[in-house]
């Protein structure tokens, strides 16, 4: 059973420390310099809603720029401010966990990022945004780790994403991709909301929470059961105790606060490592030990004009503009000097040389305060550049200016990501670009459109257009996207030279290949050509005819072999010969072709690293080439004193298969009745078989019952069913399961957190595509070489798009 990502989180508690010391060292963080401060600074404070600076708390990873059409690096220290119609421009906005949403001048929202959860709204932007559907009359926003909510004109609240733990405040369980009323509220103020939790206050100074319940931080004076952490849940707003008189409310992960008429702050739920500023902490051996399900007050703060709340840290603002935070520590993020083990403060500690704040906002573990004059000041977790400063200082003991602006009026903190709302309505964000933001789920690239289907290589991917084009992105070294020149690699689609009739596309490992019209196949990149040929390497930039090659119905790709399929059920092989793939123990020239013997009923033909397999009129199937590992299917396959078979060999106990994939060194088979069986390599699981024994024989997928297409990566396989989802298992190393990298492996099929839409599959060595029904290519996992075609070098579980 998976855990949800929230639950997850709050049972990995004990072990943050320990992950923490393995991600900073002592000796590579220089002290930043403390930045000049005006003498006699004039502060304005803040009105109590949450357009005036609005700060959105985060969970776990995190990371945003501002959609636009521009392609920006993974991660960016300098604040990025594209032009934008009058129509974008915003009065606030929320930086969630792994999207944010901008609230506009008229009232609407957009928001971008992951939508796995329906958290983006309903109408797609062409530029990347989600306007948030039926809302015109907004007031203001915030975004939780897979939710978004907003307080209408009429006080009314209207949340939308996920709602598993009730967040959502309708009463119900079930997600959402459109807005839906939270039950009973009239009369909202402000809004915030954590991991899956949301609370507002009232316009009578009360406040309403509702979501989910483990630590308290609801405030209702109940929290969940240790047996049961979602024992005390609720799915519509309950009144927080005692709180009468609040004018901001805001949300950590597992924790609330309140900013009180008197000054005071007053906080509830989750007190691990002191973030409700009590002055206790858990117990080392129980994180919730101090846990408090009532408000408490805040020690020693009685002039607040503003607060922020992090993951696990507090923060707010004084009336002198000086700013005091408390919790966690280890990054710095409290900002008075210390960081580390034991620099947690479970009381306010005042943050080092700043005395003319206006607003403050927090994120997982950095912080940042607006400054009198619109600059901003930030100090923490600078890994992913969240403070505006180069990634080489990994974190900042001490406020540090962001570079590059000064007429900012709010500012939002994700967990590895800033935004800034600047003076005009315009929008500049730095920080981490990894999981969200411009090209994510629901963002489309340009020039990809009218898909007809995707193939990926081992670093490459390519589309064919239903106009007979193709293009290509990722790895270019041996020239596999078809462009004039080599070692120019593209994170961006480029166009094929020369193709415009084609009517399939394959890819091997460092080549591509099309069908074209007149059924001949064309070729671009290289294969190694083997020991037995005076030139070891082969590179054609653009694309070449393949000698003999006519008639054919499709073709297929392997590691540095071909293979093509002829109308008459022949199949024909050319490539590599170190390892007899095609079914001859002979070389030959590499623009020759060889006949595959005894094959003259093939459907279907597929072809992995040194193998390749054909499947029969008859729903048998037939493999040659290398088995090491089993991956023809056949125990008896091999010769005497070697690991291949010269002859094409039966495959054991299947006779009713439709289709094949073959990844590097196992292979797969769909069935009549929607199951799936693999064999040959299983050291990641890529069998689906419950363990990693390799199989010489077939055997069950576990838990496949209605696929309706399969495809074999390096050594990942992955199938969609019939609901349009996809299930993935094997090698995940490189998030290309679709999956969090903390999953290293699967040896049983897990759902991807992907698109749930899908009807193509394409695998490369350790990347997913996936054609969706809408038509756009989604993509994730490895990215090094730009072969999810966004734009950018990452490794990813979340999806990347083109439509």
């Amino acid at each position: 059973m998976r855990i949800r990502r929230h639950h997850a989180f709050a049972l990995c508690l004990f072990l943050s420390l320990a992950l923490l010391v393995a991600s900073c060292s002592d000796t590579a963080e220089p002290d930043a310099q403390a930045p000049s401060t005006a003498a006699d600074p004039q502060v304005a404070a803040p009105e109590a809603t949450a357009t005036t600076a609005s700060v959105a708390t985060a969970s776990t990873v995190s990371s945003t720029t501002l959609p636009s059409a521009t392609t920006l690096p993974s991660a960016t220290s300098s604040p990025a401010k594209p032009t934008i119609s009058e129509d974008s421009l915003f009065l606030s906005i929320a930086a969630g966990s792994y999207h944010s949403c901008a609230l506009h001048r008229n009232g609407t929202i957009s928001c971008w990022g992951r939508n796995e959860n329906g958290q983006l709204g309903a109408e797609v932007k062409a530029e990347g945004q989600k306007k948030a559907a039926d809302i015109a009359d907004a007031k203001a926003i915030a975004a939780g780790d897979d939710h978004s909510c907003a307080v209408r004109g009429n006080g009314e609240v209207w949340c939308w994403g996920r709602n598993l733990s009730g967040q959502l405040g309708n009463g119900q369980s079930a997600d959402s991709q459109i807005p839906v009323r939270a039950r009973e509220i009239t009369d909202a103020a402000d809004i915030t909301a954590g991991i899956a939790h949301t609370c507002i206050s009232h316009k009578s100074g009360s406040v309403s929470c509702w979501g989910w319940n483990n630590s308290g931080q609801l405030g209702n004076g109940q929290k969940g059961e240790a047996s049961d952490e979602n024992s005390a849940d609720s799915a519509i707003p309950v009144p927080v105790a005692g709180i009468t008189d609040a004018i901001v409310v805001r949300a950590g992960d597992l924790h609330t606060c309140a900013l009180r008429q008197d000054g005071t702050i007053s906080c509830w739920g989750h007190n691990w490592v002191g973030m409700l500023g009590n002055g206790e902490s858990s117990d080392p051996q129980d994180a919730h030990s101090a846990d408090s399900a009532l408000p408490v007050e805040v020690i020693g703060i009685d002039d607040a004009i503003d607060i922020a709340a992090g993951r696990n840290h507090t923060c707010a603002l004084h009336q002198d503009g000086t700013v005091s935070c408390w919790g966690h520590n280890y990054y710095a993020q409290l900002g008075n000097g210390r960081y580390r083990y034991g620099a947690d403060s479970s009381v306010p500690v005042k943050v080092s040389s700043i005395d003319d704040a206006t607003a403050v906002a927090a994120g997982s573990d950095h912080t940042c305060a607006l400054r009198t004059g619109g600059t901003v000041l930030c100090w923490g977790d600078n890994e992913s550049r969240q403070l505006g400063r180069n990634q080489t200082r990994r974190f900042s003991r001490l406020p540090v200016q962001v570079e590059g602006i000064a007429d900012v009026k709010g500012i939002s903190v994700g967990s590895f990501h800033t935004c800034a709302l600047h003076e005009d309505g315009a929008v500049s964000c730095w920080g981490s670009d990894e999981h969200i933001g411009l090209n994510s789920e629901d963002s489309r690239i340009p020039d990809i459109e009218q898909v007809a289907s995707v193939k990926s290589g081992s670093r490459h991917t390519c589309v064919l257009h239903e106009d007979g084009t193709v293009t290509c992105w990722g790895d270019n070294y041996f020239g596999q996207l078809g462009r004039s020149d080599f070692l120019e690699d593209s994170a961006v689609p480029v166009e094929v030279a020369g193709i415009a009739n084609a009517i399939q596309i394959t890819a091997g490992d460092n080549h591509t290949c099309a069908l074209r019209e007149e059924k001949t196949v064309s070729c671009w990149g290289s294969y190694d050509s083997g020991p037995f040929i005076e030139t070891q390497l082969i590179r054609f930039p653009t694309p070449r005819q393949i000698s003999y090659i006519t008639r054919v119905a499709s073709v297929a790709s392997g590691g540095d072999h071909f293979c093509a399929l002829r109308e008459d059920g022949t199949i024909s092989c050319w490539g590599t010969d170190n390892y007899n793939p095609y079914g001859y123990p002979v070389s030959f020239r590499p623009d020759a072709t060889r006949r595959i013997q005894d094959i003259t009923d093939a459907t279907a033909i597929t072809a992995g690293k040194r193998h390749s397999c054909a499947l029969h009129e008859d729903g048998t199937i037939s493999c040659w080439g290398n088995n090491a590992f089993g991956m023809l299917g056949n125990e008896d396959a091999a010769d005497e004193f070697t690991e291949y078979s010269s002859i094409p060999v039966k495959v054991e106990n299947i006779n009713d298969a439709t289709a094949i994939t073959a990844g590097d060194r196992h292979t797969c088979a769909l069935h009549q009745d929607g199951t799936v069986s693999c064999w040959g390599q299983n050291w990641y699981g890529q069998l689906g078989s419950g363990s990693l024994r390799n199989l010489v024989a077939p055997a069950k997928v576990a838990g496949i019952a209605d696929a309706t297409a399969i495809v074999a990566g390096g050594s990942h396989t992955c199938a969609i069913q019939e609901s349009g989802m996809i299930s993935c298992w094997g090698n995940n190393d490189q998030e290309q399961l679709g999956l969090s990298q903390s999953l290293r492996l699967s040896a049983v099929p897990m759902q991807a957190e992907v698109a749930k839409d899908a009807y193509m599959l394409a695998a490369g060595s350790s990347h997913t595509c996936a054609l969706l029904k809408e038509g756009s290519i989604t993509c994730w996992g490895n990215n090094a070489y730009g072969q999810l075609g966004e734009g950018r070098l990452f490794t990813s579980s979340q999806s990347q798009s083109q439509g």
